[in-house]
C-alpha cells in the first residue's frame, strides 16, 4: 500500500482553500478600513482634547459671536497641548502639521456658549 495523497485528493483541497480565501479576504479587508477609519477618528478626537485644554488655559481667546478662531496643529504642539505624531492610516504618511488645523467656532446663543470643534487634516505631500 502506497502513501501519500492523489492528484484528486491535492486539487480538491486546493479548490477548497481558494473559495475559503474568497469568503474571508473581503471580510478581512473590511476590518482592516473600519480600523483605519478608526483610528482617524481617535486622532481628532485627540486634536479636539489638545484644542479644548488649550482654551481652558487661554479663554479670552474663545470665539464669541460668529467668529471662528483656528490653531494649527503645529501650534498646538509647540505649546505643548498635542505631543503625539499623528500619521495617516491609509497612505501611512505624516499629516501635515503646518496645513493641519481645528476651528472653533461658538455654536451657541448669548446666554449660552456651545463650541464646535472642527478638525482639517491635510496629508504631507511628496
Amino acid at each position: 500500500m502506497k502513501k501519500g495523497f492523489t492528484l484528486v485528493e491535492l486539487l480538491a483541497v486546493i479548490a477548497l482553500l481558494g473559495v475559503l480565501a474568497v469568503i474571508v479576504a473581503p471580510a478581512v479587508n473590511g476590518s482592516l478600513q473600519k480600523s483605519q477609519n478608526n483610528l482617524v477618528e481617535v486622532q481628532e478626537k485627540q486634536i479636539i482634547k489638545a484644542a479644548k485644554d488649550y482654551y481652558a488655559e487661554h479663554l479670552s481667546e474663545l470665539p464669541t459671536g460668529d467668529i471662528t478662531d483656528t490653531k494649527t496643529l503645529s501650534y498646538l504642539q509647540t505649546e505643548g497641548y498635542l505631543s503625539i505624531s499623528l500619521v495617516d492610516p491609509k497612505t501611512k504618511k505624516n499629516y501635515d502639521v503646518n496645513e493641519s488645523t481645528v476651528t472653533v467656532s461658538n455654536s451657541g446663543d448669548d446666554e449660552h456658549n456651545n463650541y464646535e470643534y472642527i478638525v482639517n487634516l491635510v496629508v504631507q505631500s511628496d
